[in-house]
């Protein structure tokens, strides 16, 4: 499921993966860039 591994990627750069394999990678790259700008947000 890509929601799944989109999800799983997030969260293992949020804890501080520096390299994620992915197959989704728009998607990926994505999920990241809103991520970081809610936490620039804050």
């Amino acid at each position: 499921c890509m929601v799944a591994s989109v999800t799983c990627a997030t969260i293992a750069a949020m804890k501080g993966a520096q390299i994620i394999r992915v197959h989704d990678v728009e998607e990926t790259l994505e999920a990241m860039k809103i991520i970081e700008v809610m936490n620039n947000n804050h």
